[in-house]
């Protein structure tokens, strides 16, 4: 756990760095906006997080807390929550790609059936079409595969591949 407050910690900083040595001239522009995205594989998960960041010359970064709702065979009902840092990059005409890195305060339930918690951490990754609705008003959808969820790290992550995700932002 105190590994992934400093790799979080750490992360928060280095994108702050980054905003904060951009030249004036780029013009930085505040995004702030909400997500949600939904998997309908083995069962139900959707999950809601609002989003604060920075768009410079078509990249964008920023930070978003996470509230997913879980529902399967083997876990009926079951909350997580947690964080992400997030980067992306428009590619060509509202084309973009996404990669970002989570951590999920997840609940399972273990061999015997007792119902535990514990920190699981992902990495999705993928493609995704903005398209501005009104002046500063965008609408973003994409699908994004985790990278971490196929690797065997002893986790029992919430998520399926791949993922659906959509949203609005607004940029200042």
């Amino acid at each position: 756990m105190k590994n992934f407050q400093k790799l979080l910690r750490l992360t928060c900083i280095l994108v702050l760095m980054g905003v904060a040595f951009i030249p004036t001239r780029a013009s930085a522009q505040l995004i702030i906006g909400g997500e949600t995205s939904a998997t309908f594989i083995n069962g139900v998960n959707i999950d809601l997080a609002p989003i604060i960041g920075y768009k410079v010359m078509g990249f964008s970064a920023g930070v978003s807390p996470v509230a997913m709702y879980t529902a399967s065979g083997t876990m009926s009902g079951e909350f997580s929550y947690g964080g992400r840092v997030f980067a992306e990059y428009d590619i060509w005409k509202g084309i973009l790609v996404h990669a970002e890195f989570e951590a999920l305060n997840t609940g399972y339930l273990n061999n015997t059936g007792i119902r535990l918690r514990n920190w699981t951490m992902g990495a999705p990754i993928g493609a995704g079409y903005e398209y501005e609705i009104t002046k500063g008003v965008w609408f973003k959808g994409m699908v994004l595969y985790d990278a971490l969820l196929q690797m065997d790290l002893n986790q029992s992550s919430p998520r399926a591949n791949p993922t659906v995700r959509g949203g609005i932002t607004y940029v200042f």
